[in-house]
């Protein structure tokens, strides 16, 4: 796993080549602040917490092709992982994400009773994801699937989706 091509490094060369007919250049959506675990799509994008949102959203901002985005709410509140925005009023031609930063969620929506602390994330990422098949085409995937990986292992081998926008 650690000497081949990192699953989060074959998102770019994938958007590139479906995104190549788009006249103005294309987006790629992000579903989580941008960090390790985050498909490789402009330099720095691994910067985590440890700097302020606004440095790590100006990257984001500044980047050229492909641009990337996520989206933001207009009443200047946090961005939350997995929002159905992202989907239904950002609409990138791309979404890009790796399974580090669904599986939590993932799993516990799988409960029989979720606990009440994760409520709300449960419902996003439900709402989240029946837009993203509504909307998406799975184009790639990258790495293993499922629950069947230690997750420290998921540090170096990611699985990695990328969604393309249905036409």
């Amino acid at each position: 796993a650690m000497t081949a091509t990192d699953n989060r490094e074959k998102v770019l060369p994938i958007v590139t080549r479906y995104g190549s007919t788009a006249p103005s250049g294309h987006t790629v959506g992000l579903i989580s602040d941008p960090w390790f675990w985050s498909p490789t799509l402009y330099r720095n994008i691994t910067m985590g917490p440890m700097y302020p949102l606004e440095v790590r959203m100006r990257l984001m901002r500044d980047t050229g092709h492909p641009k990337v985005v996520r989206y933001l709410p207009n009443d200047g509140s946090k961005p939350e992982p997995y929002d159905p925005r992202l989907v239904t009023e950002t609409k990138p031609d791309f979404i890009a994400y790796s399974d580090f930063e669904t599986i939590y969620v993932e799993r516990v929506s799988k409960m029989a009773r979720v606990p009440d602390d994760f409520g709300a994330d449960v419902e996003r990422y439900k709402a989240f994801r029946s837009a993203l098949e509504s909307n998406y085409e799975l184009v790639a995937q990258f790495g293993p699937s499922g629950n069947d990986m230690v997750e420290d292992m998921r540090y170096v081998l990611p699985a990695v989706y990328v969604w393309k926008r249905k036409l």
